[in-house]
């Protein structure tokens, strides 16, 4: 579904965000960009004891507790590790009137791109990137760790994603990740599947995507190029990079930030 589709149901109907972390957050605050929060009417997770029971102020609810509400319209909200998971659960309620919000998000938040498919050198975004963030660094030990050029980078890149969300999720993500990975060994790069920067190459999605381009030693690849805008920091938080003093406050150990700062200096750098 394009984004102005998207834009239309939220504004048609009453809606509720289906998650309620990093991603169905960042949907909530795209919606208070355009002014469309007030059309949420609650946040639903599969498991009311694993959150909190409000979100944003907006009350939280169980699906088990939601399945005979007809007039609502379901917002995926949930990064694509667990997006099928999702629909199933919701196919099983009987619950037909839903859609995967994620790839949207960015669109609401920040206004259609400036240009598509734009051929971008990846050292230009990397290095616009990575000033005290080591998200590259930590997918590109995982990325050595599928070719088996270390032993470490699975557990490094699960234990950064904890800190993100739960175990669960993160063991999916990194699953989703592997399948990325052994598509790219097979396949080569996808040249449809552009990842997304902003006027001064700050990166807006695909952080993955740029890791494997840098470890294949690609010059240029596709992005989606969205305008310079002020709402930026409040869809790409500061908060969720990860910096150095960040790793060393959440558990990692000295032979990990070796490793990462490592490969920061000469993958990156």
């Amino acid at each position: 579904m394009n984004t102005s589709e998207l834009m239309e149901i939220i504004a048609d109907n009453e809606i509720a965000i289906y998650g309620a972390g990093y991603a169905a957050q960042n949907f909530y605050t795209a919606l208070q960009i355009r002014n469309l929060q007030n059309q949420v009417k609650y946040f639903i997770v599969t498991d009311l004891e694993k959150t909190h029971r409000e979100v944003h102020g907006v009350p939280v609810r169980a699906l088990k507790d939601v399945v005979n509400e007809e007039n609502i319209y379901i917002c995926i909200a949930v990064h694509e590790a667990v997006k099928n998971e999702i629909e199933e659960y919701l196919l099983q309620s009987q619950i037909e009137k839903y859609v995967w919000v994620h790839p949207n998000i960015m669109e609401i938040a920040l206004g259609e791109p400036l240009e598509h498919h734009k051929q971008t050198e990846v050292r230009k975004i990397i290095q616009q990137n990575s000033y005290d963030n080591y998200a590259f660094a930590i997918r590109y030990l995982a990325i050595e760790n599928y070719y088996e050029k270390n032993t470490i980078g699975y557990d490094v890149y699960l234990k950064a994603l904890y800190l993100q969300c739960e175990a669960q999720t993160a063991q999916k993500r990194l699953n989703n990740f592997i399948s990325l990975i052994d598509d790219w060994d097979k396949n080569g790069y996808r040249q449809d599947r552009d990842i997304l920067i902003d006027e001064k190459k700050r990166l807006i999605d695909g952080t993955h995507r740029l890791s494997l381009a840098c470890y294949h030693e690609m010059e240029y690849m596709y992005c989606d190029v969205f305008p310079y805008s002020d709402k930026y920091d409040k869809v790409v938080k500061k908060n969720h990079f990860l910096s150095m003093d960040m790793l060393k406050k959440n558990g990692f150990l000295p032979y990990e930030l070796e490793a990462i700062q490592k490969v920061q200096n000469v993958a990156i750098a």
